[in-house]
């Protein structure tokens, strides 16, 4: 249960870098659309922290 939980994680965390990119990538995108992306890439990355830390739980 908890790799097919990582699993999607990592899914969503692939879209989410993929999405931040291209609004990185596009000069014309206003405050909107870099405060969604910056807000979603947070939450991405606080997902991948918090599967890190319970994975060094389990690791000797």
């Amino acid at each position: 249960m908890a790799d097919e939980v990582e699993a999607e994680l990592i899914a969503s965390g692939e879209a989410v870098l993929a999405g931040a990119e291209a609004v990185l990538a596009d000069l014309a995108a206003g405050e909107v659309a870099v405060r969604f992306a910056l807000t979603r890439a947070t939450e991405s990355l606080r997902d991948a922290l918090r599967v890190a830390e319970c994975r060094g739980g389990r690791v000797p």
